[in-house]
Formats: C-alpha cells, sequence, structure tokens
C-alpha cells in the first residue's frame, strides 16, 4: 500500500528501486508477492519495471505453497507491461512446479498472462492446458475461456492444446458471459480447432445472450465462425442485428449508450461477412457509415481488409470509398504488396477508377515487388488493366518480378492466366 501511494508521488523509478530490493530480501510467501505485484499495475508505474524484478523473485515465488502467487505475480506483470516484455523465466517455472496444485482455476489463469507475456514456449502453456484439461469439471465458464485463450494467443500448436475444454464448454455455455463466449469461440478458431458441439452451444447461448454483446464480442464472434468456415445463420442474423443497434448508437442516430466501434472491429466484421458469403446489408450499412466517421484511425491493413470485404460482398459505398482512398493515401507508406494487391482488386472490381490513388499505389507496388508474392503481382496486375490504367515504370518492375519468379518455379497457373490477360488487355509487349 505505501508503494502504491509513492508511485503517484516520487514517481515510478523510486517505487521500483523499493520494490526490487524487498523482493530480494526472501521470506516473502508466493501470496505476498503476487500482492506485492499490484502497485506495479498501475498507470504511473507501467513498463519494463516489474517484469524485471519478478525474475529476481523467483526464489520466493517458487517456494510458495500452490500456484495462486504465481498466477498473481504472471497477472500483475501482465498488466503492467504495455510494450511487450521479453518472456519470463521464473514465474512459468514455478506455475509448472505447482500445475497440479489442488486449486484447477489457477492453472487457467496463469494461461492468459503466459502468452500475454510473450511466453510462447510449448511447455508451460501446455502444462497449464493439461493440468487444466484433467480437471474441466472444476473450472467456471470464465476459467475455461481463459485457459483456452492463452495457448490460442501464443499460437500453441493444435496438438500441444488441450480437447477437453470443448466438450466441457459446451456443457456451461448457457450459464457463459457474452465475452467469455466470444473469448472461447475465438481461441478455438484461432488454433483451428473445429467442434460442432461446441460451436453449436456456444452458437445457441450467444443468440439468447446478442442484445448483451458488447462491439468486441460481437466482432469476436463473427470472426470465429468465419474462421472455422461455420455458416450458422440463426446465430450469424442475431449477431448482425445487435451489431446494427450498437453500430447505431455510435453513429449517434438512436437513443441509449454509445458503443465504442474501433477500426479492427469493422474491417474483421466486413471480412467475416465476405468469408462467409453472408450478405447482411442493414450491417454492412452500418458498418460503411460508422467507418467514415472514424476512417482517419484506420491502419493500411484495417483499410484493405475493410475494402476487399465490401467488393466481394459486391457492396459499394461511395462516401465509403472516398474515404478509403483518401486514407489509404495518407497510409501508403506503410502498404505492404498484400495490402496494395487487395486495396487495388476491390477498386477495380468495383470500377472506381481513382486515379490518385493508383498512381500512390503504383510508386509503392515498386517498392516493396522483392517482397511480393505471385498472387500480389498478378492481382495488382489485373487491377490495373481492369480500369485500363497504363502505368509503365509499374508494368517493366512487375514484368521483371515475374519473369525472375517463373524461372524459379513459383509463378502459378493462375498467377500467369492473370499477368498474361493483363499485359494483353494493355497492349504491353515486354522487350
Amino acid at each position: 500500500q505505501v508503494l502504491a501511494k509513492l508511485s503517484a508521488q516520487r514517481g515510478a523509478v523510486i517505487v521500483w528501486m523499493c520494490a526490487a530490493r524487498l523482493l530480494k530480501l526472501g521470506g516473502f510467501r508466493s501470496q505476498e508477492v503476487g500482492n506485492l505485484a499490484r502497485p506495479h499495475a498501475t498507470p504511473a508505474t507501467r513498463g519494463e519495471a516489474f517484469p524485471d524484478a519478478a525474475r529476481e523473485a523467483a526464489p520466493c515465488i517458487a517456494g510458495g505453497p500452490n500456484i495462486q502467487g504465481p498466477a498473481n505475480a504472471l497477472r500483475r506483470c501482465a498488466t503492467s507491461s504495455s510494450k511487450g516484455p521479453r518472456p519470463l523465466a521464473a514465474p512459468p517455472t514455478a506455475a509448472l512446479a505447482k500445475a497440479s496444485g489442488p486449486r484447477a482455476q489457477w492453472s487457467a489463469s496463469a494461461a492468459r498472462p503466459l502468452s500475454r507475456l510473450r511466453c510462447c514456449h510449448g511447455r508451460p502453456l501446455g502444462c497449464t492446458a493439461a493440468q487444466s484439461s484433467d480437471r474441466t469439471a472444476e473450472l467456471s465458464a470464465q476459467h475455461l475461456a481463459n485457459a483456452s485463450q492463452g495457448p490460442a494467443s501464443a499460437a500453441l500448436a493444435k496438438e500441444q492444446a488441450f480437447a477437453a475444454p470443448p466438450a466441457e464448454g459446451s456443457g456451461k455455455a448457457s450459464a457463459s458471459k457474452p465475452e467469455e463466449l466470444s473469448g472461447m469461440a475465438s481461441a478455438f478458431a484461432s488454433l483451428q480447432i473445429v467442434d460442432e458441439k461446441l460451436m453449436d452451444a456456444i452458437a445457441a447461448a450467444s443468440i439468447s445472450k446478442s442484445s448483451e454483446f458488447g462491439s468486441r464480442s460481437l466482432a469476436g464472434m463473427l470472426w470465429s465462425f468465419a474462421t472455422v468456415a461455420i455458416l450458422d445463420e440463426p446465430l450469424l442474423k442475431a449477431i448482425s442485428k445487435a451489431a446494427v443497434t450498437r453500430l447505431q448508437h455510435q453513429a449517434g442516430r438512436t437513443g441509449g449508450r454509445r458503443a465504442a466501434w474501433k477500426p479492427q472491429e469493422l474491417s474483421t466484421s466486413a471480412w467475416s461477412c465476405a468469408t462467409l458469403c453472408f450478405e447482411h446489408e442493414p450491417l454492412l450499412d452500418s458498418i460503411a457509415e460508422a467507418a467514415v466517421i472514424i476512417i482517419a484511425e484506420f491502419g493500411a491493413q484495417e483499410l484493405s481488409n475493410l475494402v476487399w470485404s465490401m467488393a466481394t460482398c459486391a457492396y459499394r459505398d461511395d462516401p465509403l470509398m472516398e474515404a478509403i482512398s483518401s486514407s489509404s493515401i495518407a497510409h501508403i507508406a506503410q502498404c505492404k504488396s498484400q495490402e496494395l494487391a487487395n486495396t487495388s482488386w476491390a477498386f477495380a472490381t468495383m470500377k472506381v477508377d481513382d486515379r490518385p490513388l493508383f498512381d500512390a499505389m503504383a510508386a509503392q507496388s515498386m517498392i516493396t515487388i522483392p517482397s511480393a508474392e505471385p498472387r500480389h503481382l498478378s492481382g495488382t496486375v489485373w487491377a490495373f488493366a481492369t480500369l485500363a490504367i497504363l502505368h509503365r515504370p509499374l508494368l517493366e518492375a512487375m514484368s521483371s518480378a515475374a519473369q525472375a519468379q517463373i524461372s524459379a518455379g513459383i509463378f502459378g497457373g493462375r498467377a500467369l492466366s492473370n499477368t498474361a490477360w493483363a499485359m494483353a488487355t494493355l497492349a504491353w509487349l515486354d522487350a
């Protein structure tokens, strides 16, 4: 408590020095070490300091009676680290040693901080997964979601994750909160684990609670079902209806609490509709309107994903296209070859001939050509040809890159076909 007060008066450096010295003394129980981390989760002390101090506290943590202390310490470190700390070595080791302790929920609680702290090694997460798997009957819906999201966030291999939570989760889905339902669905979608019984249970529970979902949970649910290619129309309609209501709140067209939709949530929702060929026009209308309002907050990838999704759904909204064009030009230096190919394909597919945008994309494409894949090269040149835009420097650069990839045997048939059609359409003869 003293340290917490000091953080507001003396700054993070003094607090860290005091904490580091205290942690070296020994004799602290694991619970006390976990609690000592609390002051460092405050905004005034966020950074690299406490994770470094936590490494020095390894003997204290390891000597505790159960996994609660390591789990608390891990959670505090994850909360305090905004810049992405180095992987922690000691707390995961302590967590491994105590993972078979009497309280299974602490194994589940340790999984998410491990992944957030970039501890993506199979052994720590695999151990917490295995221990949680053996005792899923003891876990609540929230702990099941936590236990599954840890390995998923760390991209742990499917075979290293646990298989029991799907079966257990399907029985507890009806008691889960919206964020738990979305979190569990997202976790298993990330791991490409398709369990129809679990997804059916999540869908049924989500339909009845769709009005309670926030923007993040709505987008996450759409993304999860799109990622595992499950077209559950009752769920998609319920989620889309709830999303439209939330988006209208953001646009200020209806009363009530405003929903703060972020660019990633908007682009992800549109991508999910396109991937599942689920063309819900009211939802696309609302996404387009909300995106125009906050278009300045979009990054290059989000802009590319959004316009690709709209083109795939054959949905054209001129104010949105104008906003995406202006913002894409502003972010053109951050665009990679895939984003350039997707954006040019989308504008060409919707027959939007925006010369300033295509000039900017041509210039950036010549910079990104060395890292471009065959589909990026052929997709970009196809878009220019579709709109009859003859940009000779770009075509020369892409022709040379295509020849090199053909010689290397990596330029596939579809890429060859699209490129040949584009060159013929533009009457371009490569000398």
